[in-house]
């Protein structure tokens, strides 16, 4: 199926048909109906030349704040692409990739036996961001969820 120009003037090809069946006007985030791109827009100074260089993502971000940040109280760190290929459990994000701490942790001390999809990486303090080597053990998720099940049981009687 032919491809047809966002309206926003961004030169980004689309599908003429959009997700609800319906024809396709703007890539997703360009409408400026509901906040998005706007080429020449005062708000997006620059953009442009920061995407000719390539650095709209990474390092060259204006938002970077060096690779690590915290979901869920745990840490979650940036990854190459290269580097991701050998983490069964690191996630794409974009055009970007990122683990967890733990798991960055655990499997380059562990490289024989790294954390699977399916496989947790407890924390025996139970302080999520405390990535320390000698306080992870990795188990079944089915265990450790069983695991924080019981201490909750315990702490409410």
């Amino acid at each position: 199926m032919a491809k047809v120009p966002c309206v926003c003037g961004c030169g980004t090809m689309i599908p003429p048909i959009n997700t609800n069946g319906l024809a396709a006007r703007y890539a997703h985030g360009h409408n400026p109906a509901v906040g998005g791109y706007q080429p020449g827009h005062r708000d997006r100074r620059g953009v442009e030349a920061r995407r000719a260089l390539g650095i709209l993502a990474g390092q060259g971000h204006p938002n970077w704040r060096g690779g690590e940040w915290k979901a869920g109280g745990y840490v979650r760190v940036t990854l190459s692409p290269e580097e991701a290929a050998k983490h069964p459990t690191a996630l794409k994000h974009g055009r970007g990739w990122s683990i967890m701490r733990s798991h960055l942790v655990w499997n380059r001390a562990h490289a024989e036996d790294p954390v699977q999809p399916g496989e947790h990486v407890h924390h025996e303090n139970r302080i999520r961001d405390d990535d320390r080597i000698e306080n992870l053990g990795k188990m079944a998720m089915l265990a450790h969820v069983q695991l924080h099940r019981n201490w909750l049981k315990r702490a409410h009687h």
